[in-house]
């Protein structure tokens, strides 16, 4: 869309807009699907990161190790009472 504005001899077409710079899926220098797959890659290291995070943190060693970890039998426990 276009305005027409009239000078002294001569029409002008001035644009309504500024010319765009959005390039069509099915225009040749289209990039969008590189930026999508650059974009899934991204997401697929980032929940491969974020599920090994989880595993190690299930994983992890007890802050108390078995050893010295102390048992209470039901005598001792109503001793205690």
């Amino acid at each position: 869309m276009h305005i027409c504005v009239v000078t002294v001899g001569r029409l002008e077409r001035v644009p309504v807009r500024p010319n765009s710079k959005v390039i069509l899926p099915y225009e040749p220098g289209y990039t969008g699907h590189w930026e999508m797959e650059k974009r899934r890659k991204e997401t697929r290291e980032w929940l491969r990161e974020r599920g090994q995070q989880v595993r190690d943190r299930i994983n992890t060693p007890s802050i108390v190790p078995q050893s010295e970890a102390v048992v209470v039998t039901a005598q001792e426990k109503n001793d205690l009472r």
